[in-house]
């Protein structure tokens, strides 16, 4: 059936629930007479439809207003300014809304939280909306701008398409575009199968004086490392960046897949507008979340503690936030389910920063040693085109065969290697033998010395005596 108009007698009626139904038909606008309504809920009723009658911003008590999960299109009326009391206001997902942002509602000074995504409504925030002083939440957003959302909207709206030949193609290269991270992990692991194994690490982290400092060691410290199943690591120079932080190669795949069918569930769950479709969606999103923390505890599949603890409180995180925003659709009045899934985000975001913070720290504490390897590896090069007969001669005369290989491909590729395979070792035991090379000669003498006989000019222990 469709709503009464009669019901606009009920003058005193203050709440009014129905949700999850078939009735059809348009908003009534002779409810405008139900001034005594504090919270009006109408969603979930995809049937619904017409406009959104302007004559209900005599409905001046209203403090929660939703009306979401329906077929309602037009616009926002500007005249529901007068309901100055409105703290929550639903109006998502109703594809079929459009229009621009009142500015005329800035006059809701109360409105707590606001909710106007998956709709067509465009245009900017007016400027006047920085009146909403007690505004905690306005969720505008309709879908994240990513490859995989982007390309499943698009063969999605096919049927409302003005140039359908060219939405399936940007379609089907974004979405195999998005799929190219899982199968390239897929494809490194069924490479490595057979030539490749990972052993645990067995060495203790450096020495420190700080407790603090140990703990932060043994922390960012690998606890994994790759090698071949002869025992080195030739042929997996390319690949390296990915072992260093990968134990298990294919749980690379199973991450960037569950972000790849996350962003499609995201488009696909708004399309109809249909609460209970969203729903369903919502729980599919949770389930593959809760599948990727069961693998991450169970596999372990990360190189350092801190990784496997980044990943583990990510991905908790990110499925209470699912959680709540699922549970905000089967109650009412839940505005603290918002709050924490907003908390949840800010905490990802927050993790997300001191990640990126620990690499930069790494990798500005690389800098020195990927220098010590850089002056090795062309003062090995320079000895090599001198000769052995001149291995002896003075510095200057090595560092003008160095400069002579500047252009040196295979100096180049030799490097590369070097230093994609040198960052494993964080406790400086690889380091130590290239700075020692530079210095120092295999027969004990320093680099651009000669051996005396006697007393040396440079080191008299004597006259250290007589001082």
């Amino acid at each position: 059936g469709s709503l009464p108009p009669e019901w606009s007698s009920m003058y005193r009626l203050s709440t009014l629930s129905i949700f999850a139904t078939n009735v059809s038909g348009t908003l009534p606008s002779t409810w405008s007479s139900m001034t005594g309504m504090s919270y009006l809920l109408l969603h979930s009723n995809p049937l619904l439809n017409g406009t959104l009658p302007p004559v209900w911003s005599s409905m001046s008590q209203l403090k929660g207003l939703y009306i979401f999960g329906t077929n309602i299109s037009g616009t926002l009326p500007s005249s529901w300014s007068s309901m100055t009391r409105l703290m929550d206001f639903g109006l998502y997902p109703n594809p079929m809304l459009s229009g621009n942002l009142p500015i005329e509602w800035s006059s809701m000074s109360n409105l707590m939280a606001l909710y106007i995504y998956k709709t067509n409504v465009s245009g900017t925030l007016p400027s006047s909306w920085g009146n909403m002083t007690a505004m905690k939440i306005l969720h505008s957003v309709a879908i994240a701008p990513s490859t995989a959302a982007s390309a499943t909207l698009l063969l999605a709206r096919l049927g409302t398409s003005e140039c359908v030949a060219s939405d399936v193609v940007l379609g089907i290269v974004g979405l195999a575009l998005s799929t190219l991270p899982a199968a390239g992990f897929l494809l490194l692991w069924a490479l490595s199968a057979n030539r490749w194994t990972v052993t645990a690490r067995d060495r203790e982290a450096a020495t420190t004086f700080h407790p603090l400092v140990a703990l932060l060691n043994r922390t960012l410290r690998r606890r994994w490392e790759w090698t071949t199943t002869e025992g080195g690591r030739k042929g997996m120079e390319r690949a390296w960046p990915l072992l260093l932080e990968y134990r298990e190669l294919r749980y690379g795949a199973v991450d960037n897949g569950v972000l790849l069918a996350l962003s499609i569930v995201s488009v696909v769950s708004g399309l109809s507008g249909s609460s209970g479709q969203c729903r369903g969606w919502s729980l599919v999103a949770l389930l593959l979340l809760v599948a990727q923390l069961v693998a991450v505890i169970i596999v372990q599949p990360l190189t350092t503690t801190f990784s496997q603890l980044y990943a583990i409180s990510t991905v908790s995180l990110t499925c209470l936030g699912v959680l709540a925003q699922l549970l905000f659709v089967w109650t009412v009045d839940s505005l603290w389910l918002v709050d924490a899934t907003a908390a949840c985000s800010l905490a990802v975001v927050g993790l997300s920063l001191l990640n990126t913070a620990l690499n930069a720290v790494q990798l500005v504490a690389a800098v020195p040693a990927s220098m010590v390897l850089f002056f090795e590896l062309r003062l090995r090069h320079a000895q090599i085109s001198v000769g052995p007969d001149h291995q002896n001669d003075h510095l200057n005369r090595s560092l003008e065969a160095v400069d002579l290989l500047c252009g040196d491909k295979s100096l180049s590729l030799e490097l590369d290697a070097a230093m994609l395979m040198m960052t494993e070792d964080a406790d400086g035991e690889l380091y130590q033998p290239l700075a020692d090379g530079l210095f120092w000669k295999s027969d004990g003498a320093a680099v651009g010395t000669e051996l005396v006989e006697g007393h040396s000019d440079i080191i008299r222990t004597d006259a250290l005596v007589e001082r």
